[in-house]
């Protein structure tokens, strides 16, 4: 069975899967004696989920990955001063202490994350960023050859650190791309100005991941998908007030749902396929936010992310392993 696992973008929201992958990690310790990545054939994950992703995939314990979020995110996410009048047009945050924790944050073996390329890793990672050149955005994969010859925290900081209003974009002139152009032809172009992978509707790559299980034809040895959410928020509305909507309502709504909507589409694409087909497993978790609790830089409510994440936990126990692993 080929095994893959799939992380949310989320900013500090990551400690929720970064304590599920705690626990998960120590089960399968103690009742196979593997790692998470000895446990992967794939790991994909945007933002956030770049981060815990690229490091389990590198061969980082799960309770380094935790305590990198619970420990050092208040400090970590410090915004610069507005009182100097030189970061009133400036990203928020400073994103060079979270690469500096990056590439130093160091594997089971002893090895820093700034010593690694992509192909490095102990199983296949992906990691998506948006391109402001080509205008789409790019899966960057450790198994295929441009890509694997690129640093690790590089890649992570592409999709993890590069959100516009949170820490700017990230200019990488001599990234190369291809062109799809509407006639069918294709050619190489070069620039990357990268932003945030979560920021469009690639935040979940659940929709990458079928794609792949259909080109390696994974169907016939069967797959098990693990997918773990960061939070998210019931966003429904009561007929009484959707019906009452008005045209300026409707139009300022629409478009900033396509986030979210991308998400439950391919979870429930992802259920609908496992439902069908005995060869695909799928299981997902995640926890139901508070408004005021769903943002990326809430590093006021660590402690109740952190028991979010150990309640989303719960459920893994030695049956799981037996069930999934």
């Amino acid at each position: 069975m080929k095994r893959i696992l799939q992380i949310d973008g989320g900013g500090i929201l990551g400690i929720m899967p970064a304590l599920v992958l705690v626990k998960l990690e120590e089960l399968l310790r103690q009742t196979k004696n593997r790692t998470l990545a000895e446990s992967f054939d794939l790991i994909t994950g945007s933002s956030t989920g770049a981060i815990i992703g690229g490091a389990i995939a590198a061969g980082v314990p799960a309770t380094t990955i935790a305590d990198f979020y619970i420990k050092k995110g208040a400090d970590l996410f410090t915004p610069r001063t507005r009182w100097n009048p030189g970061n009133w047009l400036r990203a928020k945050y400073d994103r060079n202490p979270f690469i500096e924790q990056i590439k130093g944050t160091t594997t089971a073996a002893g090895l820093r994350l700034e010593s690694l390329s992509m192909k490095d890793v102990k199983t296949h990672f992906m990691a998506t960023s948006f391109n402001l050149c080509s205008k789409r955005t790019h899966f960057l994969k450790s198994w295929e050859e441009y890509d694997g010859g690129m640093k690790l925290w590089e890649v992570i900081s592409w999709s993890a650190l590069s959100a516009a209003y949170y820490f700017g974009k990230i200019n990488v002139p001599d990234y190369q791309w291809t062109a799809y152009l509407p006639d069918g032809t294709k050619d190489t172009r070069k620039g990357g100005v990268f932003q945030d992978g979560g920021q469009g509707v690639n935040n979940n790559t659940i929709h990458f991941i079928l794609s792949e299980i259909a080109a390696k034809n994974w169907w016939k040895e069967g797959t098990f998908l693990l997918s773990l959410g960061t939070g998210n928020l019931d966003i429904s509305v009561p007929y009484e007030t959707a019906s009452k909507e008005n045209f300026m309502e409707q139009i300022v709504h629409y478009p900033f749902e396509a986030r979210t909507e991308s998400t439950i589409g391919q979870v429930l694409a992802a259920k609908y396929i496992a439902g069908a087909n005995d060869s695909f497993k799928f299981r997902r978790f995640d926890t139901l936010l508070q408004e005021k609790e769903n943002e990326l830089d809430n590093v006021q409510y660590i402690d109740r992310f952190v028991n979010y994440g150990k309640v989303m936990a719960q459920s893994l126990d030695s049956g799981f392993v037996a069930d999934y692993f």
